[in-house]
């Protein structure tokens, strides 16, 4: 089946220049405004998503748990359609956002999204239902086929990063640090500071409930930067909780947010000169 492209809304209209774009996304304008963009899809990127591990793992999972076999042909054919269709929104979706974020990146603020509307399929236009709209705290799936994309740790960091400026946009101070932190793949060196960086890890372990090593001194290092009373331990775990609601956490995470942001972006920056 030929799908063409998949198209998307962009809230707000983008009215400044803006530099390269991808050879598969094509830009709705109206007037003098950006409104839209079309992610292209074609038979070779339908392909590639048929003979992905994650699109075979979850037919075979929707098969099962439908009760799907061969003598069904025509309740297996539609199956296969819908996860396809939606195996085809989820990749068109994050390469929409891939560029959406760097254009966000560049701007150091959350200011454009893209809302999904369309799936063309030759000449009939399947109208497809939002799934979210607005402030989202959850990572999206990323690179659903995760094949020969050279940027795909590049992308990855721009989406933690620009999830974590939707987050402070919206005033969520706790999820928007989470999201910065994402951005390292090696999160022990973040900082030149290796005592700031146990505290930048401990303001994430706090939030996510992350199991603390056996190591003696961070567990100390976790009671007396958080307090004694929210490192606790249940069974042969050891946990530190963050309270929002404590005026001293909320210190911690005002005067840490700057710094593991700007680490964050220093970081991305760096990468993408030297690749």
């Amino acid at each position: 089946m030929p799908y063409e492209y998949v198209e998307f809304n962009i809230t707000p209209p983008i009215r400044q220049r803006i530099g390269e774009v991808p050879e598969d996304i094509k830009l709705i304008r109206e007037n003098d405004a950006i409104i839209g963009l079309q992610v292209a899809i074609g038979s070779a990127r339908t392909t590639k998503i048929k003979n992905s591990d994650i699109f075979k793992r979850t037919l075979a999972e929707s098969e099962k748990r439908l009760g799907i076999d061969g003598s069904n042909g025509n309740k297996k054919s539609k199956n296969f359609i819908n996860q396809l269709e939606e195996h085809i929104r989820k990749d068109a979706t994050q390469r929409g956002k891939n560029f959406i974020n760097q254009l966000n990146y560049e701007l150091d603020s959350a200011t454009y999204d893209i809302e999904l509307t369309t799936l063309a399929i030759l000449v009939l236009q399947r109208q497809i239902s939002i799934g979210v709209k607005g402030y989202v705290k959850s990572d999206l799936e990323i690179d659903i086929i995760q094949i020969d994309d050279k940027n795909n740790l590049q992308n990855r960091m721009i989406n933690n990063y620009d999830n974590g400026l939707k987050a402070q946009k919206y005033g969520d101070i706790v999820n928007a640090y989470k999201c910065f932190y994402l951005v390292f793949p090696d999160k022990s060196n973040i900082t030149d500071n290796a005592d700031l960086n146990i505290d930048l890890r401990l303001l994430r372990d706090g939030a996510s409930h992350v199991v603390l090593d056996r190591n003696k001194k961070l567990v100390e290092r976790a009671k007396e930067f958080l307090g004694n009373e929210f490192v606790k331990t249940e069974g042969s775990n050891t946990y530190a909780y963050i309270d929002m609601t404590n005026p001293r956490h909320v210190e911690l995470y005002n005067k840490h947010l700057p710094i593991i942001k700007n680490a964050a972006r220093r970081y991305i920056d760096n990468y993408i000169e030297s690749h």
